[in-house]
Order: C-alpha cells, then structure tokens, then sequence
C-alpha cells in the first residue's frame, strides 16, 4: 500500500440553515433555460469552452434496458445562438458509454475519454469548429483498463493528460500524449493502492506551471461504499517522480475535484457523502506543496454523491462555485463566489422544478465553464430526462479567447514509470474521521463484483432512482 500523509482539518463548517439567501434572479443569474429533453435517460452532462470562445455541451442519451445504443451527444453556442443537438460519439460495436470526460487545447481540439464494455476506456477528438459533425471525431481508440471516472486535461497546444483508476487494488495510473492525442505514452503507475484492500476511482488530472496534479477517491475493495478518503499527488517541473499521496480527508468523503491556476495556485474540492455531506475547499498556493486549513463551503449535513462539485476562476482571479444538494421544498443546483476573503452564502440557481413533473425528481452532476474571461455557464441535468443551462456575467474583464483557458504554458514534464515517492512533508492531523455508514449512497461509485460495464451501470441508474424516491 502507499504511504499517506493528512491535509489540515476544517474550518469551522457553519450551520445548513445559513446557506441560502438569494434568488438566482436577484444576484444576475438567468433563470434556468431547457438545452435538451429526451424520452431515453439523459445524463452526464459536460460544459467547455474552446479555443475561439465557443462553449460546447456534451452529454450521453441511453436506455437501460439496451433497446437504444449509446451516444454521445452535441450542443453548442456561439455568436449565432445555440446550435442543433448532434449525435457525434458510439462506442465502436455499439457498446455501453459511461465517465464522459472532456477537454480543449489551445490549438482549438476538444479532447473525450469515455469507459466501454470490459472497461476499456476509449478516447477521441475533433477540431472544435467541426465537434458537431460525427465524421469531424477521430475513430475512438482505446488508451487502456479502467474503472468509470477517469479524469483529461490539455495544457498548451499539445499536451494531454489522462489519469485513470485501474482496474481491481492496481492503483492509479496517466498516460500522456506530447503531439495532441497523435501518440500515447505506455501507462504509468502514479500511485499504488493506499490501504491493504483498497481501489481507486474518480479519478482528475489537471498541469499548470510546470506541474501536474492528480486527485482521486480511495473505496474498499470490493464492498465500495463508504469511501475511504480522498487524496492528492504532484509531480514537480522536471521530476520524474510523484509526491506522496495526500489524504485530504477520510472516510465518508468523495469525488474531489482539481483546478491548477496561475502563481502556481491549486485548487481541490470534494464532497460529503449522503449521510455525511458538506462540501469542501483547499488552496495551496506553492504548487501543492503545502495547504490552507481546509474550508467548508457548504456545511456538513447538506448533499451527498452527487456529481463532483465545480471550481473555476474569472479572468481577474475571482473563484467561483458550483455543486449540487436538497433543501426543501426546492433543492439543486447551488453557487457560491469569494467576497472580501470569505465564501458567500449559497444561493439557489435551479429555482422552479416541480417533483410531480418528473416520474424520478433529481438535479444534479452539474458542471462549469468560463468563456471571454467573465461569462459563465452552468449546464445541469433534470429528471434523468432533460438537461438545463444557466448563465451570468460577473464582474471581471472581458479577454478575447486566448487559445485556451487562462492557464499558464507548460512544457512536457516526463512522467515516472512508478510511483517514486518525493521527500515527505510534515505530518498533519487528521481531517474528516466521519462515522462508517452502511447504506447506499445515491450514485454508488464502485460495485466491483465481476459483471460487466454494462450491469454495473443499470445498477448504479437503479440506485440512484430508489434513493430519489425515498
């Protein structure tokens, strides 16, 4: 197993009932507009924006019961409005299509990563300006075995990054691509299974200044749920090495997310699980090296496993906050921004849904993009049936599209055929100890039994619709 050390506790979490205070209509958010709706399961919906300021929505269209085969699907805007919905992504044969992940470099590609039968996890890409034409995508190929939620990243014009889960107790691993998805690199093991029975899986990879960051969630193996914690590595400008891992917090909490900005800043939140919730923020601001406390956004108690909660930053380094959870008689989609050094309280953006509408009320796996350096843009999915976008313009400069998000140029940085270990920095006290809970989760990441994609991913929609309903 891999050595761990442990991230700075929490700050003080607050109280759930002084969460949300404003309507999305009062703070300059547009009321919820309906992107696309389907009689077939509609789910993981992505949001980028490319090269020329273009903001793209993928999603995937499926039926459980396997009478349609599924797709990938395409929407997107730009200075004529909203384009038609395209279906652009198979996996070859027709296979099962789950853990969407997507990217833009700066030479103006979009980059996907999707998981298939027998868990090979596929890749494709398309020039952004043709990503709405199925013949504009490369033939997939397949990178290599892994479990659902792997993780992309494009830095500069050329190089991508996927980090994925393994399959079984083999650990995490990345593979790299220095000519834009051209040729791949062999795998690398990054980091070995941290417990004795342990298995990674969401899985998110982002570079900046030099470095690249990977992050994921350790469950038991093979019973999956509670997860056992979450974790952060880095490998440094010219290292063909990986630091130890880092657990941010333990058990209860998952899906964390990674975000490298300018001034060598990273970013990391993650979830609580349903029974646990809270959702949860860190900053380092020396490339990883060392941590702020950690701070509690969306205090504990509030929200589960949900769809990993979304970070991004203006073009005059405002952060701003995406993530997903109930409170009733309304619940959803909630965003939160930094004024005066402090996070604001959340306010309601999926005003208006009605549970009676929907045969499964769920709002959720919402995700985040920035264009022109203040435009934002908030796609989210309804009912399992329909996907929705909100958008608002905050209060930072314009920037015409500078090829790429605002991130700064990275050259290659040789990845380590294993995981070797950089000098451990001090240990830090334990955050997040939370109570081993035994029942399902809503979106139960890992059944890690021998069946097939397949099974697994009619598994984990039922689960979803049974806690919905509880």
């Amino acid at each position: 197993p891999a050595p761990a050390e442990t991230a700075p506790d929490a700050a003080a979490t607050g109280t759930p009932e002084a969460t949300v205070t404003l309507t999305a209509e009062e703070t300059g958010w547009s009321k919820p507009r309906l992107l696309y709706r389907s009689d077939y399961n509609v789910t993981n919906p992505l949001v980028v924006t490319d090269a020329d300021g273009r903001v793209h929505v993928l999603w995937l269209e499926t039926q459980a019961e396997g009478e349609v085969i599924p797709a990938m699907f395409h929407k997107q805007l730009d200075d004529t409005g909203w384009s038609k919905p395209t279906s652009i992504l198979i996996t070859p044969g027709g296979g099962s299509m789950g853990g969407v992940e997507a990217a833009a470099d700066a030479r103006g590609r979009l980059h996907v990563i999707w998981q298939g039968p027998n868990n090979a996890l596929y890749y494709s890409q398309a020039e952004a300006a043709e990503a709405g034409d199925a013949q504009g995508w490369t033939t997939p190929i397949i990178l290599a075995t892994s479990f659902i939620h792997a993780g992309i990243a494009c830095v500069g014009e050329d190089m991508v990054y996927v980090a994925y889960p393994g399959p079984e107790m083999t650990g995490v691993f990345m593979m790299s691509s220095e000519d834009g998805g051209e040729n791949w690199s062999p795998e690398r093991q990054v980091s070995a299974p941290i417990g004795e029975e342990t298995a990674p899986d969401y899985v998110q990879v982002a570079a900046g200044d030099g470095r690249v960051h990977v992050v994921w969630t350790e469950f038991g193996y093979p019973r999956g749920i509670p997860p056992t914690g979450v974790y952060y590595i880095r490998s440094e400008e010219g290292r063909a090495s990986w630091s130890t891992p880092l657990r941010m917090a333990g058990v209860g909490y998952d899906q964390i997310t990674v975000r490298a900005g300018m001034d060598s800043k990273v970013y990391l939140t993650w979830n609580g699980m349903a029974g646990v919730g809270g959702r949860y923020y860190g900053v380092s601001e020396n490339g990883g090296k060392t941590w702020r406390a950690i701070e509690a956004v969306i205090p504990a108690g509030l929200g589960g496993t949900s769809g990993y909660p979304q970070l991004d930053f203006d073009a005059d380094g405002g952060l701003h906050f995406i993530t997903t959870y109930d409170v009733e008689p309304e619940g959803g989609i909630h965003y939160s921004d930094v004024e005066e050094g402090k996070w604001t309280d959340a306010i309601l953006l999926s005003s208006g849904f009605k549970r009676s509408d929907y045969e499964t009320y769920s709002i959720e796996l919402p995700r985040m993009t920035i264009s022109h350096g203040n435009r934002l843009y908030v796609v989210y999915e309804v009912g399992f049936k329909e996907i929705y976008y909100q958008t608002k313009i905050v209060e930072a400069r314009e920037v015409e599209p500078l090829g790429a998000p605002i991130l700064p140029t990275q050259t290659a940085t040789p990845l380590p055929p294993t995981a070797t270990p950089l000098p451990p920095t001090p240990t830090l006290p334990v955050f997040g100890e939370a109570t081993r809970i035994r029942s399902f989760d809503a979106s139960m990441p890992l059944v890690l039994a021998s069946g097939g994609v397949i099974g697994l991913l009619i598994i984990v929609g039922l689960l979803r619709r049974w806690s919905m309903r509880k």
